[in-house]
């Protein structure tokens, strides 16, 4: 298989002038099929066997071992992160890869390589002038060296055998060349391709067994905890669009799981999916996928703040405190003005995905407070008519209607709003008008009856207009159905007034 991606065989088939003498099937490679395969059919249980490999080890330490040579093509990367990719692809349906025995296996996997980047970031803190203070003494070192006489012997005749070992043909090391007497490995760095398609294998195969495991028993619980660290790891130090991507993914289904984070890793997990929306990393358009990944993890972040706030806190008032507490430490600087601008441009450049609208039913729900906040609800008011998707449209409707009932307003600005609703019934096309009604009859239903008291004018004349001048039938019909609903909720006093309006309306009198 190695021949025939990277050997060879490869550059044959890459050769300008091979299509010319080749026929059609010899320019084709199945090598990557037989990946997945060897993975479906493979035994994937590395930690009852004896040897100190396992089964797959030895497919994909190959590919990582192509990695450590010197002047990696990019090709070369590519075709190894899709050689990986079907590697995955091939233990998701591997009977014997079980989720306790993959957990393990992507943790053995990962964690050494995050331990050892840490460890040399630590060690690269020292500033120079440390550097130059310091004695340099050599002293011998007895790293290496036997324990004893037996020891000594044993080493000396591995050493005899070492040497009259033969490495020919392709496995022969390759000696020759510009980069003959540089170092073929690669620095130990989390972002190097080698340690990057490592940690990307590992959180793609970890994605897709967590996915499919609907179930979680309080062992498999236990054993899920440590990798929120793992990936919070990645997905603050990895520059690699991927790994993030995957971090997130995988943060977010694990919290969906009810995996809690501690303390140590909510504030810098936070921190960084804000810095990732704020800092242009995630331009809409662009990439739109991390935005998707971003906002899913960040309201799942909120919504598992909001619950534990209420757990701690058995009165109203001081839950509702520790809540605004607690946003206002992730959402400080000014992030929460260029997060809401970020889903604002979301909602307005494509309505396919529900993210940003989850994000902002958890910002209601905590009651965050904001002028750019109240911005965004006027953009909601606006797609709850003009998106062309029914489930969205309803969708807007209802966190409007939430954002009207639950949030201070000044008289005028409800006013305002109930204006632009009832102006929304006239929409040219049927759809909008039909969602813009169904908005009307939600706020009819769940509004205070003092409130349908004083605003009735502002209701009753407009749907009655409508129901009179709409060319739809079933518009005229909704319309119908949210006069019934207004005469119902309605005081008597009132109801009988509306009636006298529309008993002289009928006799052509005017109404004063």
């Amino acid at each position: 298989i190695l021949q025939d991606m990277f050997g060879f065989a490869n550059e044959t088939k890459d050769n300008a002038d091979a299509a010319k003498n080749l026929v059609k099937e010899a320019m084709g490679s199945k090598s990557y099929d037989a990946i997945e395969i060897v993975c479906r059919l493979l035994y994937f249980d590395p930690s009852k066997l004896s040897s100190n490999s396992s089964s797959i080890h030895f497919v994909v330490a190959p590919l990582f071992q192509k990695l450590t040579e010197g002047n990696v093509e990019t090709k070369t990367i590519s075709k190894i992160k899709k050689c990986l990719s079907r590697a995955v692809a091939g233990i998701s349906q591997n009977p014997s890869a079980k989720l306790e025995t993959t957990l393990e296996f992507v943790f053995a996997s990962i964690s050494p390589i995050l331990q050892l980047s840490i460890e040399v970031q630590i060690k690269n803190k020292g500033s120079k002038d440390d550097l130059k203070q310091m004695i340099v003494v050599w002293e011998p070192s007895s790293l290496g060296a036997a324990r004893n006489a037996k020891a000594a012997v044993l080493k000396k005749k591995a050493d005899h055998a070492n040497l009259k070992g033969v490495l020919d043909g392709f496995s022969a090391p390759k000696l020759t060349g510009s980069n003959r007497h540089t170092q073929r490995f690669s620095k130990i760095d989390l972002n190097n391709p080698t340690n990057t398609c490592a940690i990307e294998f590992g959180l793609n195969l970890l994605f897709v067994k967590m996915k499919s495991s609907s179930h979680l028993s309080t062992n498999l619980i236990e054993m899920l905890t440590p990798f929120l660290d793992i990936l919070t790891i990645c997905l603050c130090q990895s520059r690699e669009n991927s790994v993030s991507i995957l971090s997130v993914r995988c943060i977010a289904l694990l919290l969906k799981r009810g995996i809690k984070p501690n303390d140590k890793v909510l504030d810098p997990l936070g921190t960084k999916i804000i810095e990732i929306l704020s800092n242009g990393e995630a331009i809409i358009g662009s990439n739109q996928e991390m935005v998707h990944t971003c906002l899913v993890a960040l309201t799942i972040l909120l919504k598992m703040e909001k619950a534990e706030g209420v757990k701690k806190n058995k009165h109203l008032l001081d839950r509702d405190r520790q809540g605004q507490k607690n946003l206002a430490l992730t959402l400080s600087d000014g992030k929460m003005g260029i997060i809401v601008s970020i889903v604002k441009e979301s909602l307005m450049h494509s309505d396919s995905t529900n993210s940003p609208l989850g994000l902002i039913q958890a910002l209601l729900s905590t009651k965050f407070i904001s002028p750019d906040f109240y911005d965004l609800m006027e953009t909601l008011l606006d797609l709850s008519v003009r998106s062309h998707r029914e489930s969205f449209r309803d969708q807007c409707s209802n966190l409007f209607v939430e954002f009207l009932i639950h949030y201070p307003l000044t008289r005028n600005r409800l006013e305002q709003h109930l204006r632009q609703v009832m102006l929304n019934i006239k929409y040219e096309y049927k759809e909008g008008r039909v969602s813009a009604i169904r908005l009307v009859s939600m706020l009819l239903e769940r509004f205070p009856l003092k409130l349908i008291d004083e605003e009735v004018q502002l209701f009753f004349l407009p749907l009655v207009l409508q129901m009179m001048n709409d060319e739809a039938e079933e518009c005229r019909k909704f319309v119908s159905e949210c006069l019934t609903r207004l005469t119902c909720r309605v005081s008597a006093n009132v109801a009988l007034s509306l009636f006298d309006y529309l008993d002289r309306w009928h006799k052509g009198t005017n109404i004063s």
